[in-house]
């Protein structure tokens, strides 16, 4: 269910200011978890339920679990 607060609302409500969550909006901040649990609080909502809507942009395969041998190859650090 949405909430469908704008910005200015979301801020009153969570106590973070609409210039910090514009930032976080628009990637040019990150979202610290404590920070994220203010939002959930604020929208009365499990912080894991806005946890589980980022994971979705990770491109992780549709079941969520990563594969061996699918990250970067680091074999020229090793030493």
């Amino acid at each position: 269910m949405a909430a469908r607060l704008n910005l200015a609302q979301l801020a009153r409500l969570s106590g973070i200011s609409p210039a910090a969550l514009s930032l976080i909006e628009t990637g040019q901040r990150d979202l610290r978890l404590t920070t994220l649990n203010r939002i959930a609080n604020s929208l009365r909502v499990p912080l894991g339920s806005l946890m589980d809507n980022a994971t979705a942009e990770t491109h992780l395969p549709e079941d969520g679990m990563t594969r061996v041998g699918s990250g970067h190859d680091l074999g020229e650090f090793m030493e």
